[in-house]
């Protein structure tokens, strides 16, 4: 079953390709907080995850296009490095991806960010 998007956004989406950036230390805590508060709602009273909250292993994006899937923003971002997680729902125009270690993280901001690569459907 999908999700159902709640409000669509007036803009309409440029042209130009995703903007992509690393999350500071303090917007990666707030990141995990945000992350187990919204699994902990999903589980409604189970147990805490067994993250490891890293630093410089979350990317942030946006401005990616209206038909991006999660499947497409893993391929992507799987050419520099093992991705953990996409943090992405159908319809929005950003969101995170969580890498499995921070040199994958890093290669794929680099390219990433000098490339502007396009994802859309």
């Amino acid at each position: 079953g999908g999700e159902a998007g709640g409000e669509a956004g007036g803009e309409a989406g440029g042209e130009a390709g995703a903007a992509w950036a690393m999350l500071s230390d303090a917007e990666v805590d707030e990141y995990w907080k945000q992350l187990q508060l919204r699994l902990a709602a999903k589980k409604a009273g189970g147990g805490g995850g067994g993250f490891g909250e890293e630093k410089g292993v979350v990317l942030a994006f946006e401005g990616v296009g209206p038909g991006a899937q999660r499947e497409d923003l893993k391929a992507l971002a799987s050419r520099w490095g093992e991705v953990r997680f996409v943090d992405f729902n159908r319809g929005d125009s950003d969101g995170f991806v969580r890498f499995a270690a921070a040199g994958g993280a890093k290669a794929a901001l680099e390219a990433l960010a000098a490339g502007g690569e396009e994802v859309s459907g």
